[in-house]
This record gives structure tokens, sequence and C-alpha cells, in this order.
């Protein structure tokens, strides 16, 4: 059974046209296949520190000269191509399949794809390459079963190695008489479950929050690979994290148990808080209304709540006959798409949550959703047969003439 488990839009031009394979010498084969080596230093978890004050670094696209006719048409990525990236479980393999999608005749490939050690479940596009930061690059955090947050290089094909890692287990070999035993431990500050959520900070480009299924919730500084805070006020595992758009401070997250809170990441004491009553599917804030911030459930709800007074929804409804995901538009006010296990998208105006147009997408149950933010009206969504379905919803009728010309 293939399914496609989360998805990542790559933003217009950061691409490179012809992504290169990764050269791989008998030396780094050794390495992989001893793994991450011998270490006998047990770390120390609880020594982490609260919010960096990090300055976020703005990044152009890495446009380049796409005249190079010596190779195939099909294979040059173009800059008015659009790039999507899909998490990807094909029976007990894992991978990540990067997609060109070509608006201008609706057509959709898969351009190259990488091998992952763990089965997918979050993505976070990244506009840098750790290794070389102050550049701009083209880059994906995943989070997955195993306990760590991988980067990946996307703009390189055949990789058999991340760029980088943050947290994960390490392996502690002792010896005892004859026999030599091996014991896992986890790197300082390392999630101890599965990473299920992944969110970049708006402005400060290297600070990534993670939601885990040990219960907690992470903030980590990408270029130096290390946990900055932790913070466990959740009662089971964290579904979602998402920081505010426009105050850098506040970061919401919503668990399994169906709590969300709005935290201070300096004052993790200080926080607002209040519950649905089933598991939460996803979370996000209206980059349109700053202050509302919206959850959808495994029941098919959805809720929107003014985070300056969180105790009662704004709306609540059921949108969906089984659990359901949605995205708002980015360039669109007013703008969502939801859709579920009941295989259906749906698209609503937020600003009195009138539906305004829905189809049966034809792939099978739905697990993801993402607007594409370069193209407002372009959605892709993936769930259960491993098929993407992209909708450019400004072709329905009803949305072109409610958003065309907003």
């Amino acid at each position: 059974m293939s399914l496609i488990t989360c998805l990542a839009w790559v933003p217009k031009g950061y691409a490179a046209s012809n992504p290169v394979a990764e050269k791989v010498t008998p030396e780094d084969l050794a390495e992989i296949k001893a793994g991450e080596g011998i270490d006998m230093d047990m770390d120390n978890y609880e020594n982490e520190e609260c919010l960096p004050e990090f300055a976020g670094v703005d990044y152009e696209p890495q446009l380049e000269n796409y005249k190079d006719e010596s190779e195939e048409e099909d294979n040059i990525i173009q800059p008015n191509d659009c790039i999507l990236v899909a998490g990807v479980q094909n029976g007990d393999f894992s991978e990540l399949h990067v997609y060109v999608y070509v608006q201008e005749t609706s057509s959709l490939y898969v351009h190259h794809d990488i091998i992952l050690p763990a089965y997918p479940l979050s993505l976070q596009w990244l506009p840098y390459n750790p290794s070389t930061p102050s550049k701009p690059g083209n880059c994906l955090a995943v989070g997955g079963f195993i306990p760590e947050i991988e980067i990946w290089d996307l703009d390189v094909l055949e990789s058999l190695e991340p760029t980088s890692r943050m947290g994960g287990l390490k392996r502690v070999e002792s010896q005892s008489g004859k026999k030599r035993k091996k014991t896992k431990t986890y790197k300082t500050g390392s999630h101890h479950d599965a990473v299920l959520s992944l969110h970049m900070h708006p402005t400060r480009n290297n600070l990534l929050a993670s939601g885990s299924a040990d219960k907690k919730v992470k903030l980590w500084d990408i270029i130096e690979s290390k946990c900055k805070s932790t913070f466990d006020y959740h009662q089971d595992k964290v579904q979602g994290v998402k920081w505010h758009p426009t105050e850098e401070k506040i970061l919401a997250s919503a668990g399994i148990e169906g709590n969300i809170y709005i935290k201070s990441a300096d004052n993790p004491t200080a926080n607002m808080q209040t519950s649905v009553p089933s598991s939460i599917e996803s979370i996000a804030w209206n980059p349109f209304e700053a202050n509302q911030l919206s959850v959808s459930t495994e029941d098919g709800y959805f809720y929107t709540y003014d985070a300056r007074s969180i105790n009662k929804p704004m709306y609540e409804a059921k949108l969906h006959s089984e659990a359901c995901c949605f995205s708002y538009s980015p360039g669109k006010c007013g703008l969502l798409a939801t859709a579920g296990k009941d295989k259906m998208v749906k698209i609503w105006d937020d600003r009195n949550m009138e539906l305004v147009a829905e189809r049966n997408a034809n792939v099978d149950e739905l697990f993801c959703i993402e607007f594409y933010k370069d193209c407002p009206f372009v959605l892709a969504t993936g769930g259960l047969g491993g098929e993407i379905a992209i909708w450019d919803t400004e072709e329905n009728s009803s949305v072109s003439s409610r958003w065309s010309n907003a």
C-alpha cells in the first residue's frame, strides 16, 4: 500500500535548474554503513537554553541561467515551474517525491525522489542549507517515526544521507567479560518518540519548532543543529505546532488529547489554553486575521478562536463526515480549503464560513492539503493510494467570481 503522509511547496526560483547527483566515495559508504559510530559519553538531556535571540535572514531565490540546451527539456526545472514535495510511504519504503507541476498545462510528474530511513510525518521547507546558511538554498526538514529531524538538500539527486540531523538516537557500546553489549541513548535535547509536526519561524529562519509523540514541544537552532528549549505542557502526542505570523514569540500547539495552547516562547509559564472534545488533526493561524487560530479534528469538526480570548470558539461546525485537515490560501483573503477521509475537498469563504465549491479528489482518503503561496489558487492534496491531486481552484466559476479580483 502507498500513501501520501505530508506535503510542502517550494517557492518559485529556489530549486536548481539541474539538480546534480551526489558523489559518493568508498569512505562515505563505509561511514554510512557504520552508522553514527560509538560514543561512550552520556548526554545531559536537561541542559537546554531558552529562546535564542536570532536575527532573521532574507534570502533571494537562486535564479540561474536556464539556457543549457544539452539537457533534456523534461529534466530541466524552469523558473516558473511549481515544485511540490510529498512524504510517501510505499509499503516498507519511505521516500520524498519531488514533483514538478506545470500550471499552464496542468501536468504533474515526479522529477526525482529521496530514500528516507523512516516513515515521514511532517515537512518544513528551508530557504538555505545549514552548511552554507548565508547563501540561498533549497532544503527540507523532515520529521518521522524516528526521534530525529533530518535536513535534506532537494537539489541533490540520489542522496544517501541528509545534510544534517537534529536529535535522534546514538549507540553506546560497553563490554562485560567477552560480551560486547550495544545500548541506545538519545542525543542532547532529542525527542524520545516520533516527530509529528514542524514549523519554521516566519522571521528567524534558523528557528524551528517541533511537536512529538513524546508529548513535548521543542525549539531548535537549525544552523547549530541544537535544541534550545523544551516545553512539556501537553498530556499526549503533539499533533501540530505553528508560530504566530506577526508576533515573533507566540507559538500555538495542539495535541491528540484535544488541548490547544498559545504560549510565549520565552516565558512558557504564561499561556492561554482551551480544548475541543476530540483529537486534533491540524492547526494554523489565519494569514489575514492574525488573532484567529483554527483547528480541525478527527471527527470532521472545524473550530476558529480569537487568540485574545480562546475560551469559546468564534466558529464551530462539522465540515466533513470523518477526520479532516485544512489550509488557508496565503495569497487570497478568506480562501480556505478543507479535505477529509471522506475523500472530499471543499472550498470555503472563511469570512462567513460559506461553502463555495467542493469536489471528490478521486485519490481515496485525504490526509494532507496545502495551498501554494506563489499561486494562491493552486491546491495540493494527498492521502491513501499514494496519489497527488492538484486543483487549480480558480477554474471553478464560483471561486473565480469571488476571489479573482480580490
